[in-house]
């Protein structure tokens, strides 16, 4: 390979491209369903589930991550017409268990799991569980190339008044361009922020500090906004 054609691969590997992002229509989900398949509208696929009791009623609620199945969303980088990257939005739905059998939609929220538009970047998402009354979904972030933060964070949320609400966010992440590392665990009710620094080499010994937040609502689920883009200590 010549020096020029290097040069122009690694640039191609850096540069995300100005492709056009096509944009998407996101269906509204029925009111209710006999069962979770029927909150998965045409052109989507279940992706994932999790299944257990969010509002304490004792039946069983469900959260599911669908994933839109568009053809026309698998485009290509506008520096590379020859390969083809998936920007099909995923939409995290959640059902409460009905008292007359079935269930009944709470939210739809397509905000949280960010749509993947770089093709230098990972999909995000990487599951959603319930347990002890409490979801909690996890992502991580990587990009091949550019992009200085690498890691995984998670999102703890439980339903009170009427919806989901953050009460928990935990984050590890390493800065590439300096090999720092970063450790962050939120307790909201709590009010409490941990955050430990120290590198990938282990040269220097960890830091951990302690930050009390100001007192402030829970945030809804539609408030956190793009999980990747969340910022802890501001909410």
């Amino acid at each position: 390979m010549t020096i020029a054609g290097g040069l122009l691969v690694l640039l191609a590997a850096q540069w995300p491209g100005d492709q056009v992002i096509p944009l998407v229509h996101y269906p509204s989900p029925l009111r209710h369903a006999a069962a979770i398949s029927g909150f998965v509208p045409k052109g989507w696929k279940l992706t994932d589930k999790a299944l257990g009791d969010l509002n304490g009623d004792k039946r069983p609620d469900a959260v599911l991550v669908l994933w839109m199945d568009d053809p026309a969303n698998r485009i290509h980088p506008s520096f590379d017409p020859k390969s083809r990257y998936d920007t099909n939005p995923l939409m995290l739905i959640v059902a409460l268990g009905a008292k007359g059998g079935g269930y009944d939609l709470a939210l739809a929220n397509h905000q949280l799991i960010p749509r993947r538009v770089n093709p230098n970047q990972d999909p995000p998402f990487n599951g959603v569980t319930i347990a002890n009354g409490v979801l909690r979904l996890k992502m991580h972030e990587f990009l091949e190339a550019g992009g200085w933060r690498s890691g995984s964070c998670s999102f703890a949320l439980r339903w009170e008044q009427g919806t989901l609400r953050l009460i928990g966010y935990d984050r590890d992440a390493i800065i590439k361009n300096t090999g720092a590392t970063e450790r962050v665990s939120v307790n909201y009710p709590a009010r409490r922020m941990v955050i430990t620094t120290g590198t990938m080499a282990g040269d220097v010994a960890d830091e951990t500090r302690t930050i009390t937040l100001p007192p402030k609502p829970l945030l809804t689920l539609d408030q956190i906004g793009g999980g990747l883009m969340f910022e802890p200590e501001g909410q």
